[in-house]
C-alpha cells in the first residue's frame, strides 16, 4: 500500500517537474526570439533574421508537442514573410511582420499555459 502512494506521488512530481521544465523552455525560446527581433527593429540584418528563423525551426519539435500548431505556423510564416520583405526592400511590410511576430510570441507566453490536459 505504501509503495503505491509513493509511486503515485513520484509520478505526480515528475509530471509537475516536466511541465515546469517545458514551460521554462517555451519562455526561454520566446525571450531569445524577442531579443533577436527587437534587434531587427532597430537595425535590419538578414543574417540575424536567418538566425531567428533557425532558432525557431530548432525549437519547433518541442514547441509543437506543447502548443497550438496554428500559432506556431503563423510565427514561422511571418518569419518567412519578413525575410522576403527585407530582401525586397519593403521596410513597411518588414516592420509589420516583425511587430506581428512579437505580438504572437507574447500571446504564446501569456495564453498557452501547460495544464494537465496538455501533459497527458
Amino acid at each position: 500500500m505504501r509503495w503505491r502512494v509513493l509511486t503515485a506521488l513520484l509520478i505526480i512530481g515528475l509530471i509537475l517537474t516536466g511541465g515546469i521544465y517545458c514551460r521554462s523552455r517555451i519562455e526561454q525560446t520566446c525571450e531569445q526570439m524577442d531579443e533577436l527581433l527587437l534587434q531587427q527593429k532597430e537595425l535590419p540584418d538578414p543574417d540575424v533574421l536567418n538566425e531567428a528563423l533557425l532558432l525557431w525551426e530548432e525549437q519547433l519539435p518541442l514547441l509543437s508537442t506543447l502548443l497550438h500548431h496554428q500559432r506556431l505556423d503563423e510565427v514561422g510564416q511571418s518569419l518567412a514573410r519578413s525575410t522576403g520583405a527585407l530582401q525586397a526592400g519593403d521596410f513597411g511590410q518588414y516592420m509589420a511582420q516583425i511587430d506581428s511576430i512579437l505580438y504572437m510570441l507574447s500571446d504564446i507566453r501569456e495564453y498557452d499555459h501547460i495544464n494537465l490536459k496538455t501533459l497527458f
